[in-house]
């Protein structure tokens, strides 16, 4: 299919740009300003202009798609892929698919866009002609990609200024698979806040949803299908910062054993140890309670009663912090002092961590929670329930009980209508 064969082209680390600067069917060299599909299964570069399937609305810079080329769409996959007739390249046009795009695919393909747009306006000032360091049309060519200093031309944008109106014009090309909800851009204003893995700001110190916005991954060569995901996290780079140190060993030449490297002894004065413990204090996050063994015990403040034969309760699981709390709500278990009941609340004993139940200390208002906090129960209305703690890995589920609901139309009005979700953090 191609004049040229793809098998003798030089690539660069990621498969984004070749030495001898042919792509496609055409063979010619792509331009960083025009759209152009990678192909899943060859990995190779093709012209929006040169493929034949329909594209539908797109901008350059898209990452949320599926393509295939003539020559790989034809070529068997499966299990059953011996049993399969082999198809002669081109008799099958191109497969092209969108997926549903994040928040972070469409923010980074707006600011790459943006990009581009401001770096052609500064190439009319250039006089010269050919490939330059100083911005010429000429750099839009692959092989002139090592003109291209990103660190230089890094631009940034403003979320109200800058990329709200670009994904208002180009909503289409951009949100794929998504309605334009009343509150769309706080969801892009905070996906660029959180997200400092993509997107860098102008000033980091105050850091905000209005700040002006970069990509992290500066060289826009390299934006293609699964280049925001491959960003290390922020969650990632802590701890891979960690592991280093912890696994760091010392062979003892006198003992032949080894030694810790983080074991050394540094003296520091007092207020070396007072600033540093200061600084410490202000800036840690509240973390999830250690798990507290069978053996050991946090004794009440107040003196402990017996209680009475039967009134022992199976033992649940309740966290003293959630991990996810918008307002950092701490939530301790209480219970009656003996002494002076309906006056003093006092502190219970941490019980034996037992698994994820129902929270008793967060959840809606006239709901109806067992003695095991394994079920709730209510009736009308929108109710939510959380767990005492989150939950990372491992298999899950809950069952839900309907005992009324989807009733007819009575006296011109819907039957009872039941609601099911569940939320987790993303």
């Amino acid at each position: 299919m191609a004049s040229y064969n793809p098998q003798q082209l030089t690539w660069n680390s990621a498969h984004t740009i070749n030495r001898e600067g042919k792509y496609c069917y055409c063979g010619h060299d792509r331009r960083l300003d025009e759209l152009s599909l990678q192909c899943k299964g060859c990995q190779n570069w093709f012209h929006a202009s040169c493929v034949q399937v329909a594209l539908g609305p797109v901008v350059p810079f898209i990452t949320n798609y599926k393509f295939l080329c003539k020559v790989c769409v034809v070529k068997p996959t499966g299990k059953n892929q011996q049993n399969q007739e082999p198809k002669e390249p081109g008799s099958l046009p191109e497969f092209f698919e969108r997926v549903t795009a994040g928040w972070k695919e469409i923010c980074a393909t707006t600011i790459a866009n943006l990009v581009i747009q401001e770096y052609l306006k500064e190439t009319g000032n250039y006089q010269g002609s050919g490939p330059s360091k100083e911005p010429s049309e000429e750099n839009m060519l692959s092989v002139n990609a090592d003109y291209m200093n990103w660190n230089e031309y890094q631009y940034h944008f403003n979320k109200k200024d800058h990329i709200l109106p670009y994904v208002d014009r180009h909503w289409k090309a951009l949100c794929t698979d998504r309605s334009r909800t009343q509150t769309w851009w706080a969801t892009l204003g905070s996906c660029l806040y959180i997200s400092k893995d993509v997107f860098a700001a102008a000033d980091e110190q105050a850091r905000s949803a209005s700040s002006d916005f970069c990509l992290v991954k500066s060289n826009l060569w390299n934006v293609k299908p699964g280049h925001i995901s491959s960003h290390p996290s922020s969650s990632s780079k802590s701890h891979s910062n960690k592991l280093p140190r912890e696994g760091k060993r010392k062979v003892n030449p006198v003992t032949g054993g080894q030694e810790d490297q983080g074991s050394k002894k540094t003296t520091h004065t007092k207020s070396e140890k007072k600033s540093r413990g200061s600084a410490f204090s202000n800036n840690r996050r509240p973390a999830t309670p250690p798990i507290v063994s069978q053996t050991s015990y946090i004794p009440l403040p107040n003196t402990v009663v017996p209680t009475k034969g039967g009134e022992n309760l199976a033992h649940f699981s309740t966290s003293n912090e959630h991990p996810y709390n918008r307002h950092r709500f701490k939530y301790v278990t209480c219970e009656l002092d003996p002494l002076l009941q309906y006056m003093v609340y006092r502190q219970t004993a941490n019980p034996i961590l037992s698994g994820v139940r129902l929270c008793r200390e967060d959840m809606s208002p006239y709901m109806l929670i067992d003695e095991e906090c394994m079920t709730i129960t209510t009736e009308k209305g929108f109710r939510m329930v959380r767990a005492n703690c989150g939950v990372r890995e491992g298999k899950w589920f809950y069952e839900v009980t309907i005992d009324r609901g989807g009733e007819q139309r009575f006296e011109g009005r819907d039957g009872a209508h039941v609601r099911l979700g569940w939320a987790r953090r993303e």
